[in-house]
């Protein structure tokens, strides 16, 4: 199967960043992507993740990191928002410090 690469005339970047959802009281994790993703609908930038508790942001193809800067943290207060009704908090981590894979 051949994949076509859309090059650029010039060099870009993109972001993606794994968000865990996060109980404000235990700090645990819990699993709050398919609530978080109903309520982001209208994001295209939000998306699930493999499991329900991270959920994904991106940008677009940025042209520097100062609008990779701007992307992200316009998403991010918009989902801080979604945490605010929902009642929980995001973590950005490569793995949650107490959390056991298994459950």
């Amino acid at each position: 199967m051949k994949i076509t690469f859309n090059g650029s005339p010039g060099p870009t970047l993109g972001v993606e960043l794994e968000l865990q959802i996060i109980d404000p009281e235990t700090k645990n994790l819990v699993s709050g992507g398919p609530e978080m993703i109903e309520r982001s609908r209208d994001e295209q930038h939000v998306k699930a993740e493999l499991i329900q508790s991270t959920i994904e942001i991106n940008t677009d193809v940025c042209q520097n990191v100062a609008e990779v800067r701007q992307e992200l943290s316009e998403r991010i207060t918009r989902l801080l928002g979604v945490c605010d009704e929902l009642g929980y908090e995001i973590a950005c981590a490569g793995t949650h410090p107490f959390a056991a894979w298994s459950q």
